[in-house]
């Protein structure tokens, strides 16, 4: 679990940062990867829902089912998933209109892994708020809520009056700037967490575990 944990506090790191990105440069990120006939206030809007899917992404929540045999558990929560999101989409298409789709589908992914996340944590006998290194990750989506907001606005508020290839440029001038000033707020957390993962000693582990989750 504490290397689990540390596996999770890098990965969740990078997708914030990721995230934060499409989120607050979504109109930039959309006509250089995609084309400028997608940004719309409705289309923008879908791509900042579904990159916070991605969050979801950092790790593989029923890699201990998994890993323990209980890959049943893992199918029918599955399948589940699909149905529900089938149902979902039609029910949030008529309650939230074009984006209905997108929320659907960010709410049951969000239930999946909690569900299997519960699993586990009945299944090891372990509390849950030591099932993941919540805190650390809510610091991570702390940060980038705090950076993404100015940089929002230093984007928005004060470089709005540019065409779009200027505003993409600026966009990754911007982005990589944010991506320095993150580095640098979280290099030691990291860079302990990556030592964790190389960690062959034994007699280490609970401390290190102890750490890690708080």
């Amino acid at each position: 679990m504490s290397i689990w944990g540390s596996s999770i506090n890098i990965s969740f790191s990078v997708m914030c940062l990721i995230v934060g990105g499409f989120i607050v440069f979504a109109p930039d990120v959309m006509s250089l990867f995609y084309s400028e006939k997608y940004v719309t206030p409705e289309g923008v809007a879908v791509f900042r829902i579904y990159s916070l899917i991605l969050l979801f992404r950092a790790t593989y929540w029923g890699i201990v089912l998994n890993a323990m045999g209980k890959t049943k558990f893992i199918f029918y929560s599955s399948v589940a998933t699909l149905g529900f999101n089938c149902v979902g989409n039609i029910a949030c298409y008529y309650l939230f209109g074009f984006i209905g789709p997108a929320i659907s589908s960010l709410i049951v992914i969000a239930l999946m892994g909690f569900a299997q996340l519960l699993v586990t944590s009945k299944i090891l006998r372990m509390p849950f708020s030591k099932i993941c290194p919540w805190r650390k990750m809510c610091l991570f989506l702390t940060e980038t809520a705090i950076i993404g907001f100015v940089f929002y606005a230093v984007k928005y508020w004060l470089l709005s009056d540019f065409s779009r290839l200027p505003s993409i440029i600026i966009s990754i001038g911007l982005g990589g700037v944010w991506g320095i000033v993150y580095i640098l707020c979280n290099f030691k957390l990291l860079r302990q967490n990556w030592k964790n993962l190389n960690q062959k000693q034994e007699g280490t582990e609970h401390e290190e575990a102890e750490e890690i989750y708080n």
